[in-house]
């Protein structure tokens, strides 16, 4: 269906929910970083037809998954039960239609966009030498993954202990293995976890092309084992095993959006923790969704303290 035929739902851009000063400074950093992000991504529709800008689509789209709207019909629901206060708060000339949305997040090219986010993470302050972790995800059921915590050796938690060690031995050392070409070292990453009395101990083994310390070499093995616990956050918070979005370009676009969406909800959680507030560091991220879900101010405070553009470039796992 051509963009002419398909409905759309025309809003009041007159509601004004909020004149606060604070707030309308708010709704300004949110609607120009959203309006960053759409702007390095082509929009792949005849520009004869389009009635609804791909900034209007990618807003209500990143609104919905904050507040848990897993499917594109419940995201749907969302935006329509929301649509003035969506239309206020975010700038928006129209609201799209269900088969809108989900012809346009299938039509933008994930390479296109995911390219974009990558000229996005230079401006966020990525210098050259510093670790991007890609790891690939099929969306399917998964088995059970411990929750990974993240930049401690020593890690503390829950009444567990965990120490990990990392051992670095070069090539040039093993003489039996000198014929696999283009490798430099071999590592051991040793792992002792104390848990109500009980001490179990793992070891993993890896080679590198790359030459560096065992403190260096850990933080980058370290990096990749954060994007498979994301994997699990993904499964765990969104359900995305179990999507049904049968065009790969939808599911992959959804991909993104949810892992946005989880990085916004966890950096707006650690500076809730950060400033001293005692119930944020025991909320959940589905808890947090549901406060976004049931309260519109809730959701612009989210997404106003996130920088979106470079967020989403840090969390590209593509």
């Amino acid at each position: 269906m051509d963009e002419d035929d398909t409905p759309f739902h025309k809003v009041n851009n007159g509601a004004n929910l909020h004149t606060d000063p604070v707030w309308e400074v708010s709704v300004m950093t949110v609607t120009k970083s959203i309006r960053e992000m759409s702007e390095g991504i082509e929009d792949p529709r005849c520009a004869c037809d389009v009635k609804i800008p791909l900034y209007d689509v990618l807003a209500v789209s990143i609104a919905a998954i904050l507040c848990g709207q897993e499917e594109l019909s419940s995201m749907m629901d969302y935006i329509d039960v929301h649509a003035d206060e969506l239309t206020a708060q975010f700038g928006l000339s129209s609201i799209p239609s269900e088969s809108t949305l989900r012809r346009v997040l299938s039509l933008i090219n994930p390479l296109q966009f995911g390219i974009a986010c990558l000229g996005l993470m230079q401006r966020g302050g990525i210098e050259p030498g510093d670790v991007i972790a890609v790891d690939g995800k099929a969306i399917r059921s998964t088995e059970k993954l411990k929750s990974l915590q993240r930049g401690l050796r020593v890690l503390i938690g829950h009444g567990r202990t965990e120490q990990r060690t990392c051992s670095i031995v070069r090539m040039d050392g093993l003489p039996e293995l000198q014929e696999w070409s283009g490798i430099a070292l071999f590592i051991a990453m040793d792992r002792t976890t104390e848990q109500d009395g009980r001490i179990t101990q793992e070891r993993s083994y890896y080679f590198s092309s790359l030459l560096g310390t065992a403190t260096h070499l850990w933080h980058l093995i370290r990096d990749h084992w954060q994007i498979e616990s994301m994997h699990w956050m993904l499964d765990v918070t969104f359900h995305e095993d179990a999507c049904r979005a049968h065009n790969p370009i939808l599911q992959l676009n959804l991909n993104l959006l949810r892992k946005l969406a989880l990085t916004i909800l966890r950096q707006h959680l650690k500076r809730q923790a950060d400033t001293g507030d005692k119930k944020a560091v025991r909320r959940s991220l589905r808890q947090q969704m549901n406060r976004c879900l049931a309260h519109v101010s809730t959701l612009v405070e989210v997404l106003s303290q996130a920088d979106i553009a470079s967020l989403f470039a840090a969390e590209l796992d593509a």
